[in-house]
């Protein structure tokens, strides 16, 4: 008597879940990458400022100016002058982004993103 051999692999309600599910994580990823670009490149615009030569010269105004150059150049939005805190440790500065960003997901769902980064200038 020959045993009969079990079936093997998905089936095609397994693998529509599947599917929606992945689908779902690449919709939430391409929603939330640019996000965390933005704030990267900020990060990255922070400690450009921070580590220019003599940069304790500079007033606040000018700092923001610098800052928001780069901001603009490099498409950043969603950031102002009130979540950049530029204060003087000394001779040192210190600059500091704190802000919230909201994206909307799926539907009615958003996701918030609270990002907070501090850089002081050596």
């Amino acid at each position: 008597m020959r045993s009969v051999s079990r079936e093997r692999g998905l089936s095609a309600i397994t693998w529509l879940i599947v599917i929606a599910v992945v689908g779902t994580g690449v919709v939430i990823g391409l929603r939330l990458v640019p996000v965390y670009l933005q704030y990267f490149t900020l990060v990255s615009i922070m400690e450009d400022v921070a580590q220019e030569a003599h940069i304790g010269d500079h007033s606040r105004r000018e700092l923001w100016s610098m800052i928001n150059k780069r901001m603009n150049i490099n498409g950043i939005e969603g950031v102002g002058h009130d979540e950049i805190g530029i204060d003087r440790e000394g001779d040192a500065i210190k600059i500091t982004a704190d802000y919230e960003v909201r994206r909307p997901l799926l539907g009615n769902l958003d996701a918030v993103a609270h990002f907070k980064k501090t850089v002081r200038s050596r």
